[in-house]
């Protein structure tokens, strides 16, 4: 029997599955207001877990013009409207960041913004997805994930002076492609 990956632990799923789960934190930040009119026309009303939620104001922190400004007081409303407890107001930080307050090992973590795989740096499987998506969640609480395939790299021999880990990562990506194998 093979070992699992990491993956396939998280999930509980052999490779090439398709699964629905419940994310244990969903992220989303300034693109809140346009999430919740997505919700609102998949008939949301009330979110599935304001538990799952974690939401952010850093990107136009601080606002520079009133639509902004009027951007940031609709999310608050939507923050408060929904019970969302897990809300950081501009200045409080970069949402990324603040993950690093709430991600734990093992949590299936997803977020409107294509840094969130950052997450993963927490032992946690760590996905962006799209505002349609974070909508879908917010009205059922859950998503649906591909096991994906995994290849193994190993690396042998010492790095250069001035050689470092992104510089190896980029190399990777450079042979076999930015979509993988």
């Amino acid at each position: 029997m093979l070992a699992k990956t990491f993956v396939e632990k998280i999930l509980g799923a052999e490779t090439g599955s398709i699964v629905f789960r419940k994310p244990d934190i969903v992220l989303t930040h300034d693109n809140t207001a346009s999430i919740y009119k997505t919700f609102q026309k998949m008939d949301g009303r009330k979110v599935a877990d304001p538990d799952q939620m974690l939401v952010v104001l850093d990107h136009n922190a601080p606002p520079t013009s009133a639509k902004l400004a009027t951007q940031y007081q609709t999310i608050r409303d939507i923050v408060k409207e929904q019970g969302i407890k897990r809300f950081y107001d501009a200045s409080k930080g970069i949402c990324h960041q603040i993950m690093s307050y709430h991600a734990k090992p093992g949590m299936i973590i997803v977020g409107s913004d294509s840094h969130t795989c950052t997450a993963g740096a927490f032992n946690t499987l760590a996905a962006g997805i799209d505002r349609t998506e974070s909508a879908g969640i917010w009205k059922r609480g859950e998503t649906w994930f591909r096991v994906p395939e995994s290849i193994k790299i190993t690396l042998h021999g010492k790095l250069k002076e001035g050689v470092y880990a992104k510089d190896i990562s980029l190399w990777i990506i450079g042979k076999i492609g930015s979509a993988g194998a």
